[in-house]
């Protein structure tokens, strides 16, 4: 979501950063926003439905055939499960 972030921000969007950093476990900005957006990120499926944060990384992990580990979204579900979100 950089090019999106960026050009949000080049329009003055107050929650571009939210944008920008969607997606990147571990980085130095941190929101309340983000992570709902994180959050409600990972608990959509590809068919649109309601999962659990487990289930999405399992949709995931099936679908691009990855072990859940190795997967970009893990950390971040981790980082989102060490703040309480379920």
């Amino acid at each position: 979501m950089l090019w999106g972030g960026g050009f949000l921000k080049s329009q003055g969007f107050k929650y571009w950063k939210e944008v920008y950093y969607h997606g990147v476990a571990g980085c130095e900005y941190q929101s309340k926003f983000l992570d709902l957006l994180n959050w409600a990120d990972m608990r959509i499926d590809s068919a649109g439905k309601e999962v659990s944060l487990d289930g999405r990384l399992e949709e995931l992990s099936k679908r691009y055939n990855v072990p859940l580990k190795e997967l970009d979204s893990y950390p971040i579900v981790c980082e989102l499960k060490a703040k309480g979100f379920k």
